[in-house]
């Protein structure tokens, strides 16, 4: 249940970490202090007002009783002996500064003096000194006398030291809530970065355990199962394609040595068959690419635009045009061979699936050096891009109806991820499909 409204409440673990503790921490100490203000602080004013009320009501009686000269004599002997200091109204003057707006305690010590002595009974505070005096009035016969005293507030401070308190407090919850949300924070993110390699299509190192709460530990030791896992099956997939695909050359390399050997009686069939055969091969080609484990990629220095020219030759040898766009000296860390087979199969796809004329550019956008192969074919819907991206995925009713593993551009995402480069497809204006890896740039 959430305490306060979507807009106040934090985001992060450490923000609400932080806010439920300092809600705590604050509403315990305002708690606390209300408990200790009332059973004891107003307790102890209490006895102190009782206690204050009945020592002026015991001199006031000791005056009323003695004679001048006798009050003289306990004057001075009060005065050795407390706080107070007993003088006749005669040798005393009430200071201008003296003020008769009471606090509470000392209105109540007022009210029972006025009850118990006489309504003429006052208390005065003088409060031009540090700390501050006392002047009660005592009516008398034979003359009045003031008491005076030093005003004594034992809870003065409270208000800070609570207010103290309280913040610190507040700093020690929020220190420790940054220790605790730290604790589980590291792991957390040691986490993330796993799931996010393996998003990537990488296989990370195993977490590392921490001595951070065992929740968390117990989400790393699943999260490293997962990663073993998920390895453990692609290894056994890329096992599996490999030994069907080999095992398939043999009988495809005797067909096509077959057909061959047949002769040219039949040179029409002949010709569809060995076409059947080369697709089978190059589908069989896929698979072991596919196939084949990823290893780590050496990037080095090498000019896209040389080895997009290299590439573009080669397809007029075969006979497929290209209208080449290129811009010169694109310079990046790459692996050729990889970067090779990623034109070749955008190429493959384009003339396969896409439209003529079929274009191959390269240019440098902002920090970034872009490789795209466009066509004219009928495009992909928007909504089926992120899937065309997965293996064994095709689009044939919406595009040219040939056969295919569905390989081809997911080998070409899984080169792109080694080079950390971004695949993408899109909708060509005016019809057909922009296929793009954009490398980062080196300045």
């Amino acid at each position: 249940m959430n305490l306060l409204p979507k807009s106040f409440s934090p985001k992060t673990l450490l923000g609400q970490t932080i806010l439920i503790l300092v809600l705590v921490v604050i509403g315990t100490q305002i708690a606390s202090q209300w408990v200790f203000q009332r059973y004891v602080i107003d307790e102890f004013g209490t006895q102190l007002v009782r206690i204050g009320s009945n020592n002026l009501l015991s001199m006031y009686q000791a005056l009323r009783l003695m004679s001048p000269a006798e009050r003289k004599i306990y004057a001075d002997d009060v005065a050795k002996r407390s706080i107070y200091k007993l003088t006749p109204t005669s040798e005393a003057t009430l200071p201008p500064s003296a003020s008769k707006e009471l606090p509470p305690r000392l209105a109540l010590i007022e009210e029972r003096l006025k009850k118990e002595i006489s309504s003429e009974a006052a208390i005065y505070i003088q409060t031009d000194l540090k700390p501050q005096k006392t002047w009660i009035y005592l009516p008398l016969e034979g003359g009045a006398w003031w008491i005076q005293g030093q005003r004594f507030q034992f809870d003065r401070n409270f208000p800070y030291t609570a207010a103290t308190l309280i913040l610190s407090s507040v700093l020690l919850a929020v220190f420790l809530a940054w220790r605790l949300v730290k604790r589980v924070n590291e792991p957390l993110a040691a986490v993330q970065k796993q799931i996010l390699n393996l998003a990537a299509g990488q296989t990370p190192l195993p977490i590392q355990l921490t001595n951070g709460p065992k929740e968390v530990n117990d989400l790393a030791l699943a999260v490293n199962k997962m990663a073993g896992d998920l390895k453990q099956a692609d290894n056994d997939r890329t096992l599996l394609l490999a030994g069907i695909s080999h095992d398939l050359r043999t009988p495809l390399s005797r067909l096509r040595l077959g057909v061959e050997m047949m002769g040219v009686d039949h040179p029409a069939e002949l010709q569809e068959l060995a076409l059947d055969i080369e697709e089978m091969d190059r589908i069989i080609s896929q698979f072991l690419d596919f196939a084949r484990a990823p290893e780590p990629v050496h990037l080095e220095m090498h000019d896209l635009s040389e080895l997009a020219h290299q590439v573009a030759e080669g397809t007029r040898v075969h006979h497929r045009p290209v209208i080449c766009t290129i811009q010169e000296d694109l310079r990046i860390r790459m692996n050729p061979i990889q970067v090779r087979r990623m034109i070749n199969n955008l190429l493959e796809n384009a003339w396969r699936y896409g439209g003529q004329p079929v274009e191959l550019q390269t240019y440098r956008d902002g920090d970034q050096v872009v490789l795209a192969v466009l066509d004219r074919g009928p495009g992909i819907p928007e909504d089926q891009i992120a899937r065309l991206m997965q293996p064994f995925t095709r689009l044939d009713p919406s595009r040219s109806g040939s056969t295919g593993a569905g390989l081809g551009l997911a080998i070409v995402n899984r080169l792109a991820l080694s080079h950390h480069a971004m695949f993408s497809l899109s909708e060509r204006e005016g019809g057909g499909l922009v296929a793009k890896v954009s490398f980062l740039a080196i300045s």
